[in-house]
């Protein structure tokens, strides 16, 4: 549970933990400080270019000042780099400006990597009598876990049921089983298509309907009834909840960045671009593990599809997801809800 705002918290505008995010998230800003967060995206579009020119940076973007490990309703020039090191260390063209233009510079490590794992906990292992989103899948030839993000149906050809997961988990033509680690005979279908790029990380798995029977939606939230689309804002978190095959139910906060920020692959490093970051509720707790790769993002109420699970790193100590948008999948291979 988080812990309640101090009197020294109120005076500086700062909620310890997710009671932060939820007033960042609802609480419409003043004019004044609308103001203020337009003339720091001006700040930020005349000196980008500058900052990612200097060694280290990776993305820099307008983002709610960071305050003593907390989210503050205040703007900021966020800059990611690959590692933090102390000022001693660094040459003089590392060492980023403390203000520009009177708003603060926070430098925070990003580190995303996408991977699977193998089933430890036994709920991972159990063989369910249906295919639903949220639960373990994998490849017969190794006990990797993964999540199935939930069932769609194909706009092309309405007779085929389809299934999604992330795609750096998995290559086309292979078999997919569920539960993960499971044998021949757990076999689900096999993966027709696939694609880790700046824009998706997905694979599409052909159902076979005659091994198991398929509900829609994702297990324990039912739903979601129709396809969502977080807008790029830099200023609002919205609440969302998953469902992963390795970590269970989840809640956290959510929203798209507009930048490009690289992720860790076994294969390499590739840049994602404008996808979905999402805070774990509870700090420091993880919001997703590596087997909750494929798992499917939802709006809190479990009404929209959001995203889909791709990666999970941390900066300054606060877990972080990564989501590809579902509005992009679904657009790219046709799809459309089972419901």
């Amino acid at each position: 549970m988080a812990a309640k705002p101090t009197k020294k918290d109120d005076k500086s505008g700062l909620v310890p933990g997710p009671k932060n995010l939820r007033r960042l998230g609802r609480a419409k800003l003043s004019d004044s400080e609308s103001d203020a967060w337009a003339r720091c995206r001006d700040v930020v579009k005349r000196h980008k270019s500058a900052l990612i020119d200097r060694p280290g940076v990776i993305a820099v973007e307008v983002a709610p000042r960071l305050s003593q490990g907390q989210i503050t309703r205040d703007p900021a020039i966020r800059v990611h780099v690959y590692r933090k090191r102390p000022r001693g260390s660094l040459s003089s063209e590392e060492i980023l400006p403390e203000r520009i233009e009177g708003f603060p510079v926070d430098v925070v490590a990003s580190t995303f990597r996408a991977s699977s794992c193998r089933p430890v906990a036994r709920p991972s292992l159990r063989r369910w009598p249906y295919l639903q989103g949220g639960i373990s899948i994998g490849t017969p030839r190794t006990r990797n876990l993964s999540t199935l993000g939930m069932i769609f149906l194909s706009d092309e050809n309405p007779d085929l049921v389809l299934g999604l997961t992330a795609g750096h988990s998995f290559s086309i033509g292979e078999q997919v089983v569920q539960p993960a680690g499971g044998r021949e005979g757990d076999v689900i279908g096999e993966v027709v298509d696939s694609e880790v790029s700046e824009n998706l990380d997905v694979a599409v798995i052909a159902i076979d309907r005659s091994k198991r029977r398929f509900l829609a939606g994702v297990t324990a939230a039912g739903g979601p009834m129709s396809i969502g689309a977080l807008p790029i804002d830099d200023t609002e978190y919205k609440p969302v909840f998953m469902m992963g095959g390795c970590s269970g139910a989840r809640v956290g906060w959510a929203r798209r960045s507009s930048e490009s920020i690289p992720v860790d692959y076994p294969s390499g490093q590739v840049w994602m671009s404008e996808h979905i970051h999402i805070l774990a509720e509870d700090r420091p707790a993880l919001f997703n593990q590596g087997g909750d790769s494929g798992a499917m993002l939802l709006s809190q109420n479990g009404e929209l599809a959001l995203g889909l699970i791709i990666a999970s790193g941390e900066f300054e100590g606060q877990s972080f997801g990564l989501a590809t948008p579902i509005d992009r999948i679904v657009r790219r291979f046709s799809l459309r809800l089972a419901v």
